[in-house]
């Protein structure tokens, strides 16, 4: 067993120092006489170009791999710096874009609430100017009216006199029997005349006054609203400019009742 491997090692032993040690290996190799010519050379030729690559691996191409896996790693950690400062630059960017945009915003909404403000102010202005219009035309619609229908004597409903109407339709109540109206545009004064049954008491007598005096105002009213309606404390609105004088008498001088108003007082003033 010790001889084979002595053997192995004799045999073998060269080719090992060869590959590991070449000077002293190729000097054993050739000193050894057991190995042919041949041999010897094919393995002096085989660890020779071993060697040689050894040394070029060594000498110059792992420099270069490691340069070239330092300039991979450079490049690397250039490209880290370059991604991050360029992430960097974006955020800035987009906190820069995303400040403009809250200015924009906060200036749009500026502008919105001054442009509501305008709109509200303009609208108020149009809505005071709608307001004078139409108290401009209610104005020179009264003042229209004034003119054209201020006179009790030209006042007409249905194309009729107010005068005559008020005369017709009092007439028609058992209490009365005729009615005369008379209105004097120069004095401003209106005269009512009310024939009543000779069988009539006095207060009978004076609410046939007083009623054809109301209804001539209310036909005024009917004719031109400018003239307010009678209520319970007014005869009605055209006795404000038109001083009033009733008579009362049943035709044959049994009644002497006469009743009175001016245009400064309330109500009419009997005296019988």
């Amino acid at each position: 067993m010790n001889k084979k491997i002595i053997e192995v090692l004799q045999k073998f032993g060269g080719v090992i120092l060869l590959a590991t040690v070449y000077p002293f290996g190729m000097y054993l190799l050739w000193k050894n006489k057991k190995y042919d010519k041949t041999y010897k050379i094919i393995q002096s030729i085989s660890c020779f170009i071993l060697w040689i690559s050894l040394i070029g691996y060594v000498v110059y191409i792992r420099p270069l791999t490691e340069e070239s896996s330092l300039q991979v790693v450079e490049k690397s950690e250039s490209e880290n710096r370059e991604l991050s400062e360029l992430i960097k630059g974006e955020d800035e960017t987009l906190s820069i874009t995303e400040e403009q945009s809250l200015i924009t915003i906060a200036t749009d909404n500026t502008i919105l609430e001054v442009n509501e403000k305008e709109i509200q102010e303009q609208e108020e202005i149009e809505s005071t100017i709608n307001e004078v219009l139409s108290e401009t035309e209610e104005i020179e619609e009264i003042s229209s009216l004034d003119v054209t229908t201020k006179k009790v004597s030209e006042l007409t409903f249905d194309g009729e006199s107010v005068i005559d109407v008020a005369i017709r339709d009092m007439k028609q109540y058992e209490y009365i029997k005729d009615v005369f109206i008379e209105v004097d545009e120069k004095k401003k004064e209106i005269n009512i005349v009310v024939q009543i049954p000779s069988s009539t008491d006095t207060e009978t007598a004076k609410m046939a006054g007083e009623d054809v005096a109301r209804y001539l105002a209310t036909m005024a009213n009917f004719a031109n609203s400018y003239y307010e309606m009678p209520s319970s404390n007014n005869i009605g609105g055209i006795y404000s400019k038109y001083n009033l004088i009733i008579y009362i008498d049943d035709g044959n001088g049994n009644y002497n009742i006469y009743g009175a108003k001016v245009t400064t007082s309330n109500k009419i003033t009997w005296r019988y």
